[in-house]
């Protein structure tokens, strides 16, 4: 295994094998997480500063499903600002990330898991991974976007849609407001695209689930398959191929299209002007997710440090972080409102889904499911 070490004297610097014992080693003996009875309703101000929060101190191990690309800069930002902070990163899909928890268990070197996946969040919560963050995280949080007995907590927003490229669709009426309807649209078949294996993508899948039932997402799912849907890796290449024109349409989250519209020189196809987004009516292709963090239970000795390192992941420099810079996330926490160039939440018909039954949704069973539609 190997993590990724931004300390102060080596900011991304090569990735370095971890011993178990140097880790164990690093930790100091903090208080003991809380005992979960009741969650207090969150604050109503724009996030706490983080100089009125503790001093990040130790060494902590994060297990990342967000890509160095989007959030190592915060990371170096937090240990160039605590000089005593040693954080220890490996990055990988968000799926992944969970599974080599469970199977590493009480030997995982993993203080926090960090990730795009609000199923996988869920997954380690029911199988007894994770421990209650501290109580003031939570109020620090937004009302609906959290675990009602603290074990996970959203840090951002995320918005599914329908990026599509402009030049070959000339008319948009004929994306459908249905994503059933999709695979069926007889000028999309053969140009769509979708990366089955990405974090994201499987919460949309298991979104799907959720609102709808096994056998209509089993059978959108081959339906999409016979349609001729091409297979990326992540869905930041889906957007790439939007863009060259491979395929015409892409299932993304909003940011990918959104940061490329509003920065035409990140990318390698010119400008972002013949990228559009689309969104569904009512269904999971405009379903509403969040980046999220939660503690691991064999963290209990770095219990305080961890529980602190997520509550600034909720503080008042941090949240713009995500929400500013080309990022274009949903901000999570109240009285802090998202960029204006994104899409008006009220003015869209995202379904109705309680984020706190998502997350206890098997996303074993969501991935059992594409292998059973051969998408895997």
């Amino acid at each position: 295994m190997s993590f990724k070490n931004v300390s102060r004297r080596q900011l991304l610097s090569a990735t370095a094998a971890i011993g178990l014992a140097s880790l164990a080693g690093c930790a100091s003996m903090p208080k003991s997480p809380p005992d979960k009875k009741e969650v207090p309703a969150p604050i109503t101000s724009a996030g706490v500063p983080m100089d009125a929060l503790p001093s990040l101190e130790g060494s902590l191990t994060l297990y990342s499903g967000r890509k160095e690309s989007l959030v190592g800069g915060l990371f170096v930002m937090l240990q160039d600002k605590y000089p005593e902070f040693n954080l220890n990163i490996r990055y990988d899909k968000s799926t992944d990330l969970a599974n080599q928890i469970r199977v590493e268990d009480k030997n995982t070197p993993a203080d926090v898991f960090y990730t795009v996946s609000t199923g996988a969040l869920g997954l380690l919560k029911n199988e007894g991974i994770t421990i209650p963050v501290n109580t003031d995280v939570i109020k620090a949080g937004r009302e609906g976007y959290f675990d009602p007995e603290g074990h996970w907590i959203g840090t951002s927003g995320r918005l599914r849609c329908i990026a599509y490229n402009t030049n070959e669709i000339k008319d948009a009426s004929i994306i459908p407001k249905s994503i059933f309807e999709i695979p069926k649209v007889a000028d999309l078949q053969g140009n769509i695209g979708w990366a089955p294996t990405y974090g994201s993508h499987q919460d949309f899948i298991t979104c799907m689930r959720y609102l709808h039932g096994d056998d209509k997402t089993l059978t959108w799912m081959r339906d999409m398959k016979a349609s001729g849907v091409k297979e990326y890796t992540k869905e930041s290449n889906v957007t790439e191929a939007v863009l060259s024109g491979e395929v015409s349409v892409g299932l993304v989250n909003h940011y990918y299209p959104m940061r490329v519209i509003n920065d035409p020189k990140g990318h390698s196809y010119g400008s972002g002007s013949h990228i559009a987004l689309a969104f569904t009516e009512n269904d999971a292709g405009c379903f509403m997710n969040v980046a999220g963090a939660t503690i691991i239970k064999s963290s209990r000795q770095n219990y305080a440090l961890a529980s602190n390192f997520i509550h600034h992941l909720l503080s008042a420099e941090a949240q713009p972080f995500f929400i500013g810079d080309g990022k274009f996330e949903y901000p999570m926490i109240p009285g802090l409102q998202a960029d204006p160039r994104l899409p008006d939440l009220a003015e869209l018909k995202t379904p109705k889904v309680d984020l706190i039954e998502f997350a206890a949704q098997d996303i074993n069973a969501t991935v059992a499911l594409q292998e059973k539609a051969e998408i895997l």
